[in-house]
Formats: C-alpha cells, sequence, structure tokens
C-alpha cells in the first residue's frame, strides 16, 4: 500500500547550544540554555521563595469579632 500525500509530519525540533545571557533581574551574565531561559538560578530561586502579593499584604480576617465585624 502506497503512503498518503497528504501526510502530516512534525516540525523539527531546533536544537541551540547553550549562550551566555544577562539575568532580566540582576544583569550577572549565565549560561542560558535557550531564550526561554532569561533569569540565572540564584534570582529564580529568590523569586521562588518570595511571598506572592496576596502574601505579603494579607489582612487577618476580622479585626472585631461579631455581627457587626465590617461595618
Amino acid at each position: 500500500m502506497a503512503r498518503p500525500t497528504n501526510r502530516v509530519t512534525k516540525p523539527r525540533r531546533r536544537t541551540t547550544a547553550s549562550t551566555e545571557r544577562p539575568c532580566l533581574r540582576c544583569d550577572r551574565v549565565f549560561w542560558s540554555e535557550g531564550a526561554h531561559n532569561r533569569l540565572c538560578d540564584a534570582c529564580r530561586v529568590a523569586l521562588a521563595e518570595a511571598p506572592s502579593p496576596a502574601e505579603a499584604y494579607h489582612i487577618g480576617a476580622g479585626y472585631r469579632q461579631g455581627a457587626d465585624a465590617w461595618r
């Protein structure tokens, strides 16, 4: 049986070598794996450990207790 002529093929995956890039946060030069990798490891860890805006500015639930707590 012959192969179909309108066969869909997978796009070729581009392989890029590591290049030195400046970190977008601290401007230190580091080895980047590609355009998707723009933060150095130190900045990536610091951002992962930092509280989110919701956590940093969390206001406790109910300063006053009771039915008229937020009036």
